[in-house]
């Protein structure tokens, strides 16, 4: 057990080590993340990132999820890290079942709503309800899924803080 968690150590220094000469390679970048907060742990910024991660991870954003994570963060001043680990739970794997999902649930909860508000007919009708269907029905899922997200990850991220406080007063 203790050779598997000073493995993953390593490679968490590795990679760490990886993205900030990155980031020193480009000053431009860092500076905008660093004056935005978006790398900084203080203050709440990790449950905002997994906030806004999780959100964009469960729209229908597939594709260009990564420059929104990146403007949410930016926006909110969350964790651009935890942001962009956390919106990896949309994938080529998960991208169908999601979709099937969200459709699913938008017709079921907006159909009265938004079958008679559409004014087109054919193809173009059928289209256009789908796509608000999908919107719906992932807005309906991703809103309580960021808030839960949120409270979670702050619950824990003070259980770690007021742990790592007890060590260093021991």
């Amino acid at each position: 057990m203790a050779r598997t968690r000073s493995g993953l150590y390593v490679r968490y220094r590795v990679l760490r080590r990886r993205a900030w000469r990155w980031l020193d390679r480009h000053p431009r970048v860092d500076a905008v993340l660093r004056s935005s907060g978006a790398l900084s742990t203080r203050d709440g910024a990790i449950p905002r990132g997994v906030a806004v991660g999780l959100f964009v991870a469960l729209m229908p954003f597939f594709g260009i999820q990564t420059l929104i994570v990146i403007a949410g963060c930016i926006l909110v001043r969350g964790n651009f890290p935890a942001g962009l680990v956390t919106s990896w739970i949309n994938n080529p794997f998960t991208v169908a079942p999601l979709y099937l999902t969200y459709n699913a649930i938008g017709d079921y909860l907006f159909s009265p709503i938004f079958g008679p508000a559409v004014d087109l007919s054919g193809l173009e009708r059928e289209v256009a309800l789908e796509a608000m269907y999908l919107g719906a029905g992932a807005l309906c899922v991703a809103a309580p899924a960021a808030t839960l997200g949120y409270f979670l990850t702050a619950v824990a991220e003070r259980r770690l803080r007021s742990r790592r406080t007890t060590r260093r007063q021991a």
